[in-house]
């Protein structure tokens, strides 16, 4: 009886602690310093902490510092962006990559990105719920990527 109260126990902590969980990956030398969520708001992107936007927000994911690009033989770095959004029952309800084109061409200091954002207008395809949003960096020169996938909830 004791082991079935633990096991228990463990799920349901579990439960609690992956539905706001932060999972990263990191590959080829790309790394970020932390990534927020945030709305943006006139222009400007504005934290939010308890991770809980309403409908009509433009909900960013934003990583900061994002380093370890290599530059090109013309001394400029080309990063690329993709987004998925995901439902709670794990389906993908949006999806995009090449976000930046030719404009994630362009020379950082010290090969650092001090910060990029994938974001999705709530006011299209979300109702209502809990998602999971993954932002993808691609170096597009030195072959690396990262990833950070965080959880929100939209009223």
């Amino acid at each position: 009886m004791r082991k079935i109260f633990y096991f228990v126990l463990s799920v349901m902590l579990l439960i609690q602690i992956t539905g706001c969980q932060t999972y990263t990956s990191v590959s080829l030398g790309l790394k970020f310093e932390k990534s927020i969520m945030a709305k943006e708001v006139d222009g400007q992107w504005h934290k939010v902490s308890d991770q809980v936007f309403q409908k009509g927000d433009i909900v960013g994911l934003v990583l900061l510092n994002v380093s370890g690009f290599k530059k090109d033989d013309g001394g400029k770095n080309w990063v690329e962006l993709g987004v998925e959004i995901k439902d709670s029952e794990g389906n993908v309800v949006l999806s995009q990559e090449d976000l930046l084109g030719e404009a994630g061409k362009k020379e950082m200091e010290n090969n650092v990105e001090e910060s990029l954002v994938g974001f999705v207008d709530t006011n299209k395809e979300l109702e209502p719920g809990k998602y999971h949003f993954k932002l993808k960096v691609y170096d597009k020169i030195g072959g690396g990527t990262i990833e950070s996938t965080r959880s929100f909830d939209l009223e």
